[in-house]
């Protein structure tokens, strides 16, 4: 190995490092994201106000051990890794990266604070033996608007296939299909 090799090892291998902190942060914020909407949507399907306040206690514990501390990460360990191979801060790429991260983070902030009065709302219904009231459905409702407009694209979606396909070939759900065993591949 090169006396230049072995001088630069401890970069690359801080440079892995940090690659490594930055990629497990996404995961985290994604991994996270997903399996708090999943936790929450099946307590809220119980309408048990208990169910629905345990749950949520845990979620937002969770967004605030996990989520914040990865969405704090990503941009100290972006910021270096982009210095560590020379980029500009005002690359467009990184820009247009803090942009987008800036906007998830603003639709991220009420969704905590929507968790947090669900979580509060429905703790007191449980303590009360109350049924969930109107303003905990409202909130929860607010706190699901994106699966909404991804129904709704999915509806959209599901529209267009009823159309004739251009030049006249068969649609996917026209083309002949492999049975086996009773079940349908596409």
């Amino acid at each position: 190995m090169r006396r230049q090799d072995r001088n630069e090892a401890p970069f690359r291998v801080a440079y892995l490092v940090l690659k490594f902190i930055h990629v497990l942060g996404a995961i985290i914020i994604m991994g996270t994201g997903a399996g708090i909407a999943f936790f929450m949507l099946m307590a809220h399907r119980t309408s048990d106000a208990a169910f629905i306040a345990a749950t949520a206690r845990v979620v937002v514990v969770a967004d605030a051990l996990f989520t914040a501390t990865a969405i704090v990460a990503q941009p100290i360990t972006g910021y270096v890794l982009a210095r560590q191979i020379g980029a500009s801060l005002f690359d467009l790429w990184l820009f247009a990266t803090l942009a987008l991260y800036l906007i998830a983070g603003a639709f991220w902030l009420p969704v905590v604070w929507i968790q947090i009065r669900l979580r509060d709302i429905a703790h007191e219904a449980a303590r009360t033996g109350a049924p969930l009231p109107e303003r905990y459905h409202r909130l929860f409702r607010d706190g699901e608007v994106a699966r909404l407009r991804s129904r709704r694209v999915g509806a959209d979606r599901k529209r267009n296939r009823s159309r004739p396909s251009p030049k006249g070939r068969p649609r996917r759900r026209d083309r002949p299909t492999i049975r086996s065993r009773g079940a349908r591949f596409p």
